[in-house]
């Protein structure tokens, strides 16, 4: 479990009269002792917390004019911690710190901030950043100056109707998939499963060159789950008898406190829950793991995916083992990473489908993926999909 960041509050359940009850407790600047909020559920609990900081914030409007913008949010930021996923709040807080605080922007007297202010920030960092940066910030913004509204600091979010750049003028621009044609994706495969003619370094003759990393690189290829759903894997989520994997979770490594933190946590999206199908391929590097990993797997509450020391691997191990395999592969790597795994098994489903002459609906490879959008979908696929087209229409010259 993540470690609580430094002055924020705990989570807990108390009991009374046989009634199960949330509790929050949080140490505020200028008390002597922890204020308690109950409730029968946590969001009665929120409410309550939202409620009494509404109330009794640390600033009022005449200090909130003599703050600079990265006071006000660095303040506001823990006011609000309690109301946010860990993950979530992690994000804003890098956000905050690696976008705002770096930036002139973070001295800015509050009393000076308004439209024009927020306007050339934004045009000014679309000449470094990408797109996806940029919006992060504008989130991060709109939660502060929404909440200042809300307790009537302010009238109005300065935030609010501000003109983003064009997505042309980022200076990072959103890189195209990358995909494995089925011809890659066998050799990828054949690859990943070499053995050692002779004994390398850490790897014995006979031994598998890969070992673990390679059956994530798998396991990912041949069921389009993402990189966190992976990692947050345990063995009662397997149905080896129905050939089937449950994906309720997810799992990344976050900053909290100052150090790197391994998080469980739910989903951000509704269908991103679900039962997907379990392909041989992928089946097979699951039961590969069983057999190197006994007793791992008794209580079904074990991660699959460990090293020999029984943690995750990082994504820097995953990706340098990626790598490995795609350069012995003579497979083009730059700017392939884990992600474009999942992906590629979208492409696959698709190509396989147009070679067999059963096209795949991509509506059912948009459910698999746990997209919450079929145009997600669809936009990510559509070079492929405009090029089959090309190619059909080719048969008729």
């Amino acid at each position: 479990m993540a470690r609580r960041e430094k002055g924020s509050g705990s989570w807990d359940t108390v009991t009374k009269n046989d009634i199960t009850y949330y509790r929050y407790r949080k140490k505020y600047v200028g008390m002597t002792s922890r204020k308690e909020f109950v409730g029968r559920t946590k969001a009665d609990v929120k409410r309550k917390i939202q409620e009494f900081e509404a109330k009794s914030m640390r600033v009022n409007q005449k200090d909130y004019r003599k703050m600079t913008l990265g006071e006000c949010i660095d303040n506001i930021l823990q006011t609000l911690e309690p109301t946010f996923k860990t993950n979530n709040y992690a994000t804003l807080q890098s956000t905050n710190r690696c976008y705002i605080k770096t930036n002139p922007i973070a001295d800015v007297q509050m009393a000076a901030i308004d439209k024009i202010v927020i306007q050339t920030y934004y045009t000014n960092m679309s000449k470094k950043y990408s797109e996806s940066t940029v919006k992060k910030t504008r989130t991060l913004f709109n939660i502060v100056f929404d909440y200042l509204v809300s307790c009537n600091i302010i009238t109005e979010n300065p935030a609010k109707g501000i003109k983003m750049p064009h997505k042309s003028k980022y200076a990072v621009q959103k890189k195209e998939h990358s995909f494995l044609s089925l011809e890659e994706a066998e050799k990828f495969y054949k690859t990943a499963l070499m053995k050692a003619d002779s004994a390398l370094p850490g790897v014995k003759t006979g031994d598998y060159i890969y070992g673990r990393n390679a059956r994530f690189c798998l396991l990912v290829l041949y069921t389009g789950m993402r990189i966190g759903e992976a990692y947050a894997l345990t063995w009662k989520d397997i149905d080896f008898k129905n050939n089937t994997i449950n994906i309720d979770k997810t799992m990344e490594r976050i900053k909290v406190d100052s150090k790197y933190q391994w998080l469980i946590d739910t989903p951000k999206r509704p269908k991103s829950i679900r039962v997907i199908p379990l392909a041989n391929r992928a089946k097979e590097q699951l039961l590969w793991l069983k057999t190197v990993s006994p007793g791992l797997e008794a209580s079904g509450d074990d991660h699959i995916f460990v090293t020999k020391n029984n943690i995750p691997p990082s994504q820097s191990t995953l990706t340098r083992t990626l790598k490995a395999i795609l350069k012995r592969a003579d497979i083009e790597s730059d700017g392939f990473g884990l992600h474009d795994l999942r992906h590629s098994f979208g492409s696959m489903l698709l190509q396989k489908g147009w070679e067999q002459n059963q096209p795949v609906d991509i509506k059912v490879i948009s459910e698999i993926l746990g997209h919450e959008d079929v145009s997600t979908t669809y936009n990510i696929y559509m070079h492929i999909m405009n090029k089959h087209k090309s190619e059909v229409i080719n048969l008729l010259d």
